[in-house]
């Protein structure tokens, strides 16, 4: 097929190729897990971030997603009782989140399965072609928004 040709190009699908590879190999594993990736990342979070408070604005800028979609994730972190949040006094836009006993023990889980994701990739990359990958990653992104935003005018 001609489109063939194309696709062995661009980068675009390129990138969207390596994230449904991605998702389909996670998914599976977090299914076990009984979270997304969204989720875990979340429990991860407040594992690494300890007691310092965290805004939903702040989680949904650090995961580019809406307050939205954070809320309702931490509900359902809540809901399996490995999330418990409290609204700070200072600040009632931020919520004081710290895990479970059993987050704790899910957080950590998940940080290693992650870990170990990633470590595959780091042994066999290296550091510097990661770190160019990466640099090229944001670079792509950012060209796609500005293209985004100058065909938006059409």
């Amino acid at each position: 097929m001609k489109i063939e040709e194309y696709l062995k190009t661009s980068p675009i699908f390129s990138v969207l190729r390596a994230q449904k590879l991605i998702d389909r190999e996670l998914k599976d594993v977090l299914h076990l897990e009984e979270v997304n990736f969204l989720q875990a990342l979340l429990l991860i979070t407040i594992l690494l971030e300890g007691k310092h408070p965290i805004s939903p604005g702040n989680l949904a800028e650090a995961f580019n997603c809406s307050k939205a979609n954070i809320s309702k994730m931490l509900s359902y972190l809540e809901e399996k009782n490995w999330v418990c949040r409290n609204i700070t006094i200072e600040d009632a836009r931020k919520y004081d989140l710290y895990l479970s006993s059993e987050g704790l023990g899910k957080a950590n889980r998940l940080l290693k399965i992650l870990d170990n994701l990633e470590s595959g990739i780091e042994l066999e990359w290296k550091a510097e072609r990661l770190q160019g990958f990466n640099v090229q990653l944001k670079s792509l992104a950012s060209l796609i928004s500005k293209k985004n935003s100058s065909l938006q005018q059409f």
